[in-house]
């Protein structure tokens, strides 16, 4: 008896620390950093310790808003300096061409004014070109070092590399600083649309960021270029990436966008996208800041985009792009990189998931009927097991994240990411276990046959584990099927499967004295090496969401954690939770995964699990947007009707409203939804539309905010014929968002920006259009728009023009609102802007 609650807790030892192994593996980079001291040493290398004096001199010019000063000046004029002089120290100067582009225009979102681009054309053999694409541009508050111009700073150093090479590579290469995605992703479309070499660009690489600091993951590829990812796996010395996480992103899951789409749907080019992940909990916020990039990370990237960029600009394809097909690819705990074509995929997909049952089987059954019967039933018997014991897992870690709500104690584990183990992941396998155990005491209850006793309990087992063959290949076969391509990773698990499986059976024909023994070593053995790859998977999928459950609402957001759990527990444990029936006494299994789960759920109603942390190495803030606004409505004539001055409040998270509610009292808070303008004016006349629970204003608070508003002068108005026209001017600043309301009787016909119909909840019709303003060259903006009709009133439109000034160091000199601020507790971020509303009767 002892020696078995041993060899339990020796089994969770093993699971332990290959799971702490494959963490490790994660997040190694294992490359070597590169300093100028060492420059003559290694020629022709992609030198760190420049790139991070860049990224040093970027990061310190403090938030780069579009339209700030930081932005539009300091950093564009850094960066447009210093490619300058990278040209005139390059080998071949006259290879070299630098445009500032400054450019207007409309994407799919907004209009655009003034915003700019700086590109570099690096002459190759042929005018045919690869883009690298950065932007500098960051969000309100944040010094924006990982997201993005880390990688500005490791592309400025790569064409540096670049530009002291006397030969010329094959191809042309183009490097786009671009200074407008934050908003609306503009400054690519301006490019992709406007610039005077945007038709040489056959490929492109794009660096973006959604966490800060460790390697760059390869997320995005094509669409259908799947030769660009077999240049990936040429020439990459550290490749880290997953289709799966393309299919993820492209689903809609992952609340972001990049650049890679604007090249893809407007430009129809082929390219890679590539982006941090590690501590999100810094993205877009005071800690995406260049003390928390390591030399490494940077040295890491500037090795593999130099890599590829060199092998892209001097291949065949860049030529004339073969559009192929969509590829699958994934790295191995960063040991080698596998990648194929989809239909590929579909084809080992279906192989191995048919072979990982049919063999197993065969040899079991020896090829003889009376032996198929209790092979066909032990294995039906473990494939409904665990498909029970999913369901059941799932059902429970639901029901459990359900009390944690009721409780109000959701995301315990966002700052002490250990309780979603501990609570989730001892939940799910317990109930996976328990299930197992049960099914098997019901039958040996209930199941007499002749042929059931005469078999051993290991033999029983070891014939089980093909019904876990079968729930994966029917899981495989679904998905490839249906067209995902992440149905690799349950093909691995039957690869795997498969591989053990048949080295079993050739050690127990070898090994004929030990055959009860040997087979359960080299299982465990055989299915560490998928364990390693599945929890390697799964961690980088935890580190993935927990930080977006700040970023996203969820109403529960430990549901997410809870399925999440669940798929960790399944995928990684499904070949070892069998092998747990041949444990006579389960004392130690059961204690260690209920002490566990009790310990973390405790936990989690203590200071333990208190979600939120100012810990600058490990900081995880909660999110707010808050706006200072000015809101007037003025008549006809231009006299004032009405004027208030508002805090406005949005709670980004779950827990948003409670702390709030702590931090102002209840008594405070007003719901924005309950505003007095809400009927008269789209989104009240605030910059926020969001108008449910999570948004709220300050009742004590009517401190006037710093800001102008954009002059606006009315040109014209007039209609004929049914048409009904108006005209009007914007001296722009900032960020300008417009909505006209017209009265009954007129309905949108055309207009000279982009704009949306929309109707409010309380059936009244909006159009709202959004200007973003870069470099202030103090220009009018003249808007018309046209509405089929004839208006009835004496007033036609309600025109409001709210002017967003994201700078906010301005708002801040206003004491009543700073007050406001410094009530905030040390563990959030707020994005802070100042908002002038102003309503014009026309």
């Amino acid at each position: 008896m002892l020696m078995a609650e041993i060899y339990s807790l020796l089994f969770f030892g093993i699971i332990i620390g290959l799971s702490f192994l494959s963490q490790f593996l994660l997040h190694r980079m294992n490359t070597d950093v590169r300093l100028i001291s060492q420059e003559k040493k290694y020629p022709g290398s992609f030198i760190a310790e420049r790139a991070y004096q860049n990224l040093k001199v970027l990061n310190d010019f403090g938030p780069k808003v579009v339209g700030s000063k930081a932005n539009e000046d300091l950093a564009a004029n850094y960066i447009y300096n210093h490619l300058i002089q990278l040209k005139n120290n390059a080998t071949n100067p006259n290879d070299i061409q630098i445009d500032r582009q400054i450019a207007s225009g409309r994407n799919l979102y907004f209009d655009y004014v003034n915003i700019q681009n700086i590109i570099v054309r690096l002459q190759g053999e042929s005018d045919y070109a690869v883009m690298l694409n950065c932007h500098f541009d960051s969000v309100p508050g944040s010094p924006g070092a990982s997201d993005d111009i880390v990688n500005c700073a490791v592309m400025i150093e790569i064409l540096r590399v670049l530009t002291k090479n006397s030969q010329k590579q094959r191809h042309t290469i183009i490097f786009l600083f671009n200074g407008s995605e934050e908003q609306g992703l503009q400054a690519a479309h301006a490019f992709i649309t406007q610039n005077q070499w945007r038709n040489e660009v056959r490929a492109y690489i794009n660096l973006e960021s959604t966490g800060s600091d460790g390697r760059e993951i390869l997320f995005r590829t094509g669409p259908k270029h799947d030769w660009l990812v077999r240049m990936y796996r040429e020439s990459v010395p550290r490749p880290f990436g997953h289709s799966v996480s393309e299919e993820l992103f492209e689903s809609g899951v992952i609340p972001s966008a990049t650049d890679f789409e604007i090249f893809r749907d407007y430009g129809e080019i082929p390219g890679l996208d590539f982006a941090y992940v590690e501590n999100g909990w810094r993205y877009h916020t005071r800690y995406d800041h260049v003390d928390y990039i390591s030399l490494e990370s940077v040295q890491h990237t500037g090795n593999n985009i130099l890599a590829l960029t060199k092998k892209i600009a001097n291949s065949n394809e860049l030529v004339d792009p073969p559009e192929g097909t969509y590829a699958v690819f994934f790295d191995y705990l960063g040991f080698f990189f596998v990648s194929y074509t989809a239909e590929a995929s579909a084809v080992v997909n279906y192989i191995i998931a048919i072979l990982a049952v049919a063999i197993p089987f065969a040899i079991q059954t020896k090829f003889k009927l009376e032996n198929i019967g209790f092979v066909t039933f032990e294995t039906l018997m473990s494939f409904v097991t665990i498909v029970i014991a999913t369901v059941l897992a799932a059902l429970t870690c639901w029901g459990m994240a359900s009390i944690m709500n009721a409780a109000d104690n959701t995301m315990s584990w966002y700052n002490t990411t250990f309780l979603s183990i501990g609570i989730y992941c001892s939940l799910a396998l317990l109930i996976q276990i328990l299930t197992y155990h049960l099914v098997q005491l019901m039958t040996n209850c209930f199941l007499k046959t002749k042929k059931y006793r005469e078999a051993s309990k290991r033999h029983r087992v070891k014939i089980s584990l093909n019904g876990v063959n079968l729930f994966w290949s029917i899981i495989t076969i679904t998905l490839t099927a249906m067209g995902y391509r992440f149905g690799y990773i349950t093909m691995i698990l039957l690869f795997v499967s498969l591989c053990t499986y048949l080295i079993t059976f050739v050690a127990c024909k070898l090994l004929s004295k030990t055959t009860s023994q040997s087979w359960i070593f080299i299982h465990l053995l055989g299915h560490s090496s998928s364990y390693l790859f599945m929890c390697y998977m799964s961690i980088c999928l935890n580190e993935l969401f927990i930080p977006i459950t700040a970023k996203q609402y969820y109403s529960n957001p430990d549901i997410l954690m809870a399925l999440i759990a669940v798929l960790w527990m399944t995928s990684t444990m499904s070949y070892f939770v069998p092998l747990t029936l041949l444990i006579k006494y389960r004392a130690a299994l059961y204690s260690v995964l209920t002490a566990l789960f009790i310990t973390c759920t405790i936990l989690a109603f203590t200071s333990v699990g208190f979600p939120y942390s100012d810990d600058q190495a490990n900081p995880r803030l909660q999110r707010f947007r808050v706006n200072h606004v000015k809101r007037s409505e003025y008549d006809k004539n231009n006299n004032l009707l009405y004027s208030s001055n508002n805090t406005v409040i949005y709670a980004w998270d779950r827990n948003g409203i409670r702390t709030l509610e702590n931090t102002f009292g209840s008594h405070d808070l007003i719901y924005l939804k309950n505003d007095e303008k809400c009927p008269e004016i789209f989104s009240c006349g605030f910059a926020h539309y969001q108008l449910d629970d999570r948004t709220v204003t300050l009742k004590s608070h009517n401190a006037i905010p710093n800001i102008e508003p954009t002059n606006f002068t009315l040109i014209s108005r007039s209609t004929s014929n049914g048409i009904t026209r108006i005209e009007f001017g914007l001296q722009l600043k900032t960020l300008t968002m417009i909505s006209i309301t017209p009265m009954d009787g007129l309905t949108f016909r055309n207009s000279s920006i982009k704009m949306f119909e929309i109707t409010d909840k309380n059936n009244n019709y909006h159009l709202v259009s959004t200007i973003t303003f870069g470099l202030n060259r103090y220009e009018t903006k003249i808007i018309s728009v046209e509405f089929d009709g004839t208006p009835t009133d004496d007033v036609w439109f309600k025109v409001t023009i709210k002017t967003v000034d994201s700078t906010f160091d301005q708002g801040l000199q206003e004491n009543g609102f700073k007050t406001v601020m410094n009530k905030f507790p040390d563990y959030t971020f707020s994005y802070v802007q100042q908002v002038d509303s102003s309503t014009y009767q026309i």
